[in-house]
C-alpha cells in the first residue's frame, strides 16, 4: 500500500514534533540518546533506530527518539548506541524486537494514516500549552 507522500509528510512533520517535545523538558532542552549531549529541541532530531524507509517502524514511539543534528546525520544514527539504548529503556531485546518488526510487520493503512496525523497533531497542541513551545 503506498501512502501519498502529502499525507506522509504531514505525519511525519507532526510525529517528529511530537517526539522532539516530548522528550524535552519544560525548558524545551533534551539529551540525545546516543550520546548525551543536551540541545534545544530545534537542534535535535527525531532519530530513528530502524531507518524511516521501514513503514512498520517509521512512526513507532518506541523506535523513535531525540538525536542531536551530529548524531542521527553525521554519524548515520549511531544504531549501537540507539539499540543500547532501546533495550534500557523498554527492556532486553526490544532492539531486535523492533528489527523484526520493521522488516515483517504491517505498514500503516490509509485510515490509519489519517487517524495518527489527527492523533499527533492533538498531542503536539497540548505539548506546546505545556511547555510554552512555539
Amino acid at each position: 500500500m503506498q501512502i501519498p507522500l502529502a499525507r506522509q509528510k504531514a505525519l511525519d512533520d507532526a510525529f517528529s514534533l511530537y517526539i522532539r517535545l516530548k522528550y524535552t523538558g519544560d525548558n524545551n532542552y533534551g539529551v540525545c540518546c546516543t550520546c548525551g549531549r543536551v540541545k534545544h529541541f530545534y537542534e535535535l532530531d527525531c532519530g530513528h533506530f530502524q531507518p524511516r524507509r521501514h513503514y512498520p517502524t517509521r512512526w513507532d514511539e518506541m523506535n523513535c527518539h531525540i538525536q542531536c543534528h551530529y548524531c542521527n546525520r553525521r554519524m548515520k544514527g549511531r544504531m549501537f548506541e540507539f539499540g543500547q539504548y532501546i533495550d534500557r529503556v523498554y527492556g532486553r531485546d526490544t532492539s531486535d524486537r523492533l528489527y523484526t518488526k520493521s522488516r515483517k510487520g504491517q505498514s500503516p493503512s490509509k485510515s490509519d494514516v489519517e487517524e495518527m496525523i489527527t492523533y499527533y497533531r492533538a498531542e503536539v497542541r497540548k505539548l506546546k500549552k505545556t511547555k510554552h513551545a512555539s
